[in-house]
């Protein structure tokens, strides 16, 4: 290791002429002023003598082998140099105790569940999820529709209440045309406030839905099945039909 010492030299040497304030020399030329240099050093036993060198700046430079016993404060940067295994954990002891950290967005700190769990979406309350959505079948009833097998003309109440229509299918075994009527009322008349009349040519069958509400009627589900789209003639046989509905 090579240490600069920025230091003035005031030799002091009794017996040997060099005064508190004077210049050192060596014994003889060295091809350098001033004359008489370069100066030579030793150890106090008198041993390994070795001569001075200075930089272009006049500094004193000194090779030093060994171990040198430094004071005062690190220079900034401070060397280092790392071998075999360093601690930096919290508690100084090795995989044992974890870093703590805190996460902060516009001077909020992110919340860690009981569990946890560290949340990450700004809604605070759900997670958003992106992906494909695939419906499995249900083993229970719980988000099928209700069937309801229809066989008469007549105006017939379904749902005593307010629902959802999700489709219907059928067969229309007349001659003629028949028109499925609907009806937002319980107690119904043909061919009055008649709703999104559905013609079935003779002898067709026909599968209408797709799995969504098709229409909604707030009071109740009711049909009729009639000659026309809004008469009140019922058909001559009822159609064979089932309707969905929740």
């Amino acid at each position: 290791m090579q240490r600069e010492l920025k230091t003035t030299l005031i030799l002091l040497a009794v017996g040997a002429g060099i005064l508190l304030g004077q210049a050192a020399v060596g014994p003889g030329p060295a091809g350098s002023a001033p004359v008489g240099n370069p100066l030579q050093i030793a150890g106090s036993d008198g041993k390994d003598l070795r001569t001075v060198s200075t930089d272009s700046s006049g500094n004193v430079n000194v090779n030093v082998q060994g171990t040198v016993p430094v004071s005062g404060a690190c220079p900034n940067p401070c060397p280092v140099t790392q071998s075999g295994t360093w601690t930096v954990q919290p508690g100084n002891t090795a995989n044992t105790t974890p870093w703590l950290f805190t996460v902060y967005q516009g001077g909020n700190a992110a919340a860690v569940s009981a569990a946890n769990a560290l949340k990450v979406d700004g809604s605070a309350v759900t997670q958003p999820v992106s992906g494909t959505f695939n419906p499995l079948p249900q083993s229970t009833s719980t988000y099928a529709t209700t069937p309801y097998d229809l066989a008469a003309t007549a105006a017939t109440n379904i749902k005593a209440s307010g629902g959802n229509v999700y489709g219907w299918f059928g067969y229309n075994p007349n001659s003629a045309v028949c028109f499925l009527q609907f009806y937002n009322s319980a107690s119904p008349s043909l061919g009055t406030s008649v709703l999104h009349p559905f013609g079935i040519p003779p002898g067709a069958a026909w599968n209408l839905g797709n799995g969504i509400p098709m229409f909604n009627l707030s009071t109740a589900i009711s049909t009729g099945q009639t000659t026309t789209s809004s008469g009140s003639t019922q058909c001559s046989s009822a159609m064979v039909l089932t309707i969905l509905y929740d």
